[in-house]
């Protein structure tokens, strides 16, 4: 369940966090190959 304390001090996450997490873990190597005004231009469009 959400929420659930294993002892070790980690909870367990819903499918959606899950989801996001292995998205973001995909996506980071991705975005290293574009160029830096790439890069920049993204931050850019996201941030507004």
């Amino acid at each position: 369940m959400t929420g659930e304390n294993h002892g070790d001090g980690a909870r367990a996450t819903g499918p959606a966090l899950e989801a996001h997490y292995r998205f973001t873990l995909w996506l980071v190597p991705v975005l290293e190959r574009f160029p830096r005004s790439q890069k920049f231009l993204l931050v850019f469009c996201f941030g507004n």
